[in-house]
C-alpha cells in the first residue's frame, strides 16, 4: 500500500507539501509544485481513493469550485508504520 500511494514522486510531492501548510488549494498546489493540472487532479484522486488526503467539498459538488486540500495524518501515520514495518522485514502478508 505505501509504494502505491507514495512511490510515485509527484504524490510524495503533494502529501509533503500538504504536511508542511496544512492546506492548500488545488491551484496553489498547482503553482507550488510545478505540475500541469490534469496530473495533479488525477494524483489527489489516487490519494484521496487511498484515504492519504482529504477534500473540504465532495466530489459531485467540485466542478468549478477552489477546492482545499489536506492530508488525513491518522493514514499518513499508519502507511509509515506499515512501511516501516516492511523495512524491518515484519511486513503483513
Amino acid at each position: 500500500m505505501f509504494y502505491e500511494s507514495l512511490g510515485n514522486r509527484a504524490r510524495g510531492e503533494i502529501v509533503s507539501k500538504l504536511s508542511a501548510t496544512g492546506s492548500m488549494s488545488t491551484i496553489e498546489l498547482e503553482r507550488h509544485l510545478s505540475i500541469n493540472r490534469s496530473s495533479l487532479i488525477k494524483h489527489l484522486d489516487k490519494l484521496e481513493s487511498l484515504g492519504l488526503v482529504v477534500a473540504d467539498t465532495p466530489r459531485e459538488r467540485r466542478h468549478g469550485r477552489a477546492v482545499q486540500w489536506s492530508v488525513d495524518a491518522d493514514r499518513l501515520n499508519e502507511l509509515l508504520a506499515e512501511f516501516a514495518d516492511y523495512v524491518r522485514g515484519n511486513a503483513k502478508s
